[in-house]
């Protein structure tokens, strides 16, 4: 059989300081002038993003679940961070919306995750591995791209109420009970949530730096007098901070990490990868 085209993504200008990946939930972010639509294979299945440049560096997005009526615990990222990977991403901000596990912790905050406590119990991509490898997570978000993700914070919301703190990470999709809520936070959690636990999982095993902004959508059940959550509410919390992020995000992938200084010429990251759907997955490169 004839060896698949191999296609380079195609640098905006030949040369780059360093790639970026935004990974959302929503094509918004990040996107104020997108570009087309890409499609590469993996093993895992298809994945989709654009790439655009963003100063000296070039940034590629990725929506979670390739589009919105994929539940927070089906999303595919051992099929993201593969594509990531092979298609020279250098570091991975990710933004997530999570819920507060203390009254101290209001819808709105901002939160720059260091710690993670994972209780899904279905969707962990380790689970699935063929080969046997045990992964270290003692550290499982990248403090270099925090320490980038605060700076660009500070600079683009110096008003903003960022916090470090602890993620739990459930199955889903449903809100918690007001039991959990309190057994969640007695074990040290600061905010709960449905996806990052199993992304920041999956970069770990691929050797991607990442970290991911967390908003604050909503108070846990039973923090506070009212005894329901509303849908309402949720949603109007999401959309004001993904407005906010948005110029955080174009800031952030601005700027440089610091083991990266010097100008990359595309040739020596981006040749390599096999993109569009012509590709087959069976001829993709497993992790």
């Amino acid at each position: 059989m004839a060896e698949p085209e191999r296609r380079a993504i195609g640098a905006l200008n030949g040369r780059y300081m360093m790639r970026w990946a935004i990974i959302s939930s929503t094509c918004e972010v990040g996107q104020e002038h997108p570009t087309r639509l890409r499609t590469i294979w993996t093993v895992h299945g298809p994945v989709r993003y654009r790439l655009n440049r963003c100063g000296a560096n070039e940034v590629i997005t990725v929506v979670r679940g390739q589009n919105r009526r994929v539940c927070p615990h089906r999303v595919n990222h051992r099929a993201n961070m593969e594509a990531l990977k092979r298609l020279g991403v250098d570091a991975v901000i990710s933004t997530s919306m999570v819920g507060s596990l203390s009254s101290d912790l209001p819808p709105l905050t901002i939160v720059l995750p260091h710690q993670l406590i994972d209780f899904a119990r279905h969707t962990s991509p380790l689970l699935r591995q063929r080969r046997y490898r045990e992964i270290d997570v003692t550290v499982p978000f990248d403090e270099d791209v925090r320490q980038a993700a605060h700076a660009a914070l500070n600079r683009e919301l110096p008003n903003a109420d960022v916090r470090s703190g602890c993620y739990v990470n459930i199955d889903g999709p449903r809100f918690e009970t007001a039991a959990e809520i309190r057994m969640f936070h007695q074990l040290g959690g600061t905010i709960i949530g449905m996806t990052i636990g199993a992304e920041a999982l999956c970069a770990r095993a691929s050797g991607l730096p990442y970290a991911t902004i967390s908003g604050v959508v909503n108070y846990g059940a039973g923090l506070r007098a009212s005894t329901h959550l509303t849908r309402a509410e949720h949603l109007a919390h999401r959309a004001t901070l993904l407005t906010q992020l948005g110029p955080v995000l174009t800031a952030l992938t601005s700027s440089t990490l610091p083991h990266h200084t010097e100008l990359a010429d595309e040739t020596d990251t981006i040749q390599q990868a096999l993109i569009d759907s012509a590709i087959p997955p069976t001829l993709a490169i497993r992790l």
